[in-house]
């Protein structure tokens, strides 16, 4: 995200294919916000679309924009699987997995037979760094908002198994002074019949 700002802002950043790059920037800015809006509308499975359609279109165009599988952006797949898998559960993750395993390789394959060139150039420090602290975000954000709501899940599970066993105690009492109430009335019951007798 602080990338995509960053390449609409900035007027003269030395980068290959900018104008595009900054019309990919836009677009997926624009693809961000409507998932936030659907989000908020609860429309969790379309937005969930939408971010991994984005991220894997993303991550598939930088490699091959960059020219490498050497690249940081790469390691973009495992934030795609890891949200993608817990947004649609785990046979996505396994097929979301196959999916970035034969786009890295197809990216490896055109850049071993020429289709796509590496310029060690675009590989510097800060970049690298910036690639894998936006990964390191995007992943620790979803991992938490995941185990956030699995644990509001949990403790509203185990609260309502408080209230359940909480009612059942309560029928056991009234079960049992129930009872209680049939025996002394079937006790009674016996004594008038017996003094009738």
């Amino acid at each position: 995200m602080i990338d995509l700002l960053f390449l609409l802002a900035l007027p003269r950043m030395d980068f290959p294919n900018l104008p595009l790059v900054r019309a990919s920037a836009g677009i997926s800015l624009l693809a961000i916000v409507a998932a936030f809006v659907l989000l908020r509308m609860e429309r969790l499975h379309t937005a969930g679309l939408i971010i991994t359609a984005l991220m894997y279109i993303a991550f598939t165009a930088s490699g091959f924009a960059e020219g490498s599988v050497q690249m940081p952006n790469t390691a973009g797949f495992l934030v795609f699987i890891v949200i993608g898998g817990i947004i649609f559960g785990p046979r996505s993750t396994l097929m979301l997995t196959g999916i970035s395993l034969l786009t890295t390789f197809g990216m490896l394959r055109a850049e071993q037979t020429g289709l796509i060139s590496f310029d060690p150039a675009l590989l510097t420090p800060l970049s690298a760094w910036s690639t894998f602290a936006n990964y390191f975000a995007l992943t620790g954000v979803a991992l938490f908002v995941y185990r956030r709501g699995l644990d509001i899940a949990l403790q509203q599970l185990h609260d309502s198994q408080e209230a359940l066993e909480a009612r059942n105690r309560e029928l056991d009492d009234i079960r049992n002074s129930l009872e209680k109430s049939v025996h002394q009335r079937t006790n009674e019951l016996e004594k008038q019949s017996g003094l009738l007798q």
